[in-house]
């Protein structure tokens, strides 16, 4: 891909590139937080592997790209899980800690396929709580 030398130059100077995923049909799992994650609120599970072990989520890039990959003729993912229901905009991601929702937008238009942008929808897990004493 051009981003190293060798695979030790890979090693030491982009160990995050590429990642690698794996995907699955909905499935039912238990998250990073120990609750269960229903098969029926997702429409595909998936992994990433970033910086050799699985990435605590999905990657906004990575999921980005799945579903741009469900609606996409032809794609493996798509293959996978079927044509989307008619009029389905979103894509429920399942990964390790939880689903999030995407929204891609593809415009086809004379046999060519743009993509103007994607938009997500997640839930944020509280990395910190505290006090803040402010002198008045």
């Amino acid at each position: 891909m051009g981003f190293a030398d060798d695979l030790t130059d890979a090693t030491a100077h982009s160990p995050a590139v590429p990642q690698i995923g794996f995907f699955t049909k909905p499935i039912t799992f238990t998250d990073l937080t120990s609750q269960t994650v229903d098969a029926s609120s997702m429409d595909v599970c998936v992994r990433v592997i970033s910086v050799f072990k699985c990435h605590k989520a999905c990657p906004l890039t990575s999921a980005s790209s799945i579903a741009v990959a469900a609606f996409l003729e032809g794609s493996l993912l798509r293959k996978t899980l079927g044509t989307p229901e008619k009029g389905k905009e979103t894509v429920r991601i399942g990964h390790p800690s939880g689903v999030m929702t995407m929204y891609p937008y593809l415009e086809k238009e004379d046999g060519e396929i743009r993509l103007p942008r994607v938009a997500v929808q997640r839930t944020a897990r509280r990395i910190m709580e505290g006090t803040l004493y402010i002198r008045r």
